[in-house]
């Protein structure tokens, strides 16, 4: 029936809009694990500059 297509695409709207905050979530923190990564080899470098 009708009502149950539109019912469908009102789930599949929503699971999208789950999958894309989702993977909004993900990469916010790839990119902090990232900064993260970066700050301990900066850290490294002026470590071994200054022995």
């Amino acid at each position: 029936s009708d009502k149950e297509k539109i019912n469908l695409i009102a789930k599949l709207k929503q699971n999208d809009k789950d999958t894309v905050a989702r993977v909004a979530k993900l990469e916010q923190k790839q990119s902090q694990d990232d900064e993260k990564s970066n700050f301990i080899v900066k850290l490294d470098d002026d470590t071994r500059e200054n022995n």
